[in-house]
């Protein structure tokens, strides 16, 4: 065999080695991005059967749960007080029936229709 057959069959050979390797190491990628969103399914799950059982338990839930209720609980009402002081400094009303911002001159919601003021 002449010098440069060898030389071309080791190309080929670390060109195939080199394919190979790509293609494994994209497989890995693949797979590790399924586990990755398989793993955000498991988390979603978990909080929606947490948000379900605190919907569930507001009033009788296990003593062990008291301290995060209470942080939910007060989590949500500084939330809300938030909420207010935005529509107080950007200066509109919310609607009655869907929460929208309305404006001073709005009649009825841009978002639900509800009528929201005499003419």
């Amino acid at each position: 065999m002449s010098f440069f057959d060898e030389v071309g069959k080791k190309i080929s050979s670390a060109s195939q080695e080199a394919i190979a390797k790509t293609k494994d190491f994209a497989d890995v990628a693949k797979l590790n991005s399924n586990i990755s969103d398989e793993e955000h399914r498991i988390t979603n799950a978990y909080t929606e059967i947490g948000k379900m059982y605190y919907e569930s338990h507001l009033e009788n839930f296990e003593e062990c749960y008291g301290n995060q209720f209470s942080l939910i609980k007060d989590s949500m009402a500084k939330i809300e007080e938030y909420k207010q002081k935005i529509v107080d400094i950007k200066g509109v009303s919310k609607c009655p029936k869907c929460g929208a911002e309305l404006t001073k001159d709005d009649v009825f919601c841009t978002a639900c229709g509800t009528k929201v003021k005499e003419n």
